[in-house]
């Protein structure tokens, strides 16, 4: 008896078959999370005096 199930995940499958859209894709949203959060501090240091 074998199993012939076999996930499908679109995610998985970006980083899969298309390497470089996923990989841009992740860093991308690195980037923008690490600029919100940047912002955000300067924003508090300033209001702050």
């Amino acid at each position: 008896m074998e199993s012939k199930y076999q996930e499908e995940s679109m995610l998985t499958n970006l980083f899969i078959e298309n390497k470089f859209w996923g990989w841009t894709g992740l860093s991308l949203i690195l980037i923008m999370i690490c600029l919100i959060i940047f912002f955000q501090f300067r924003s508090w240091e300033e209001g702050e005096e």
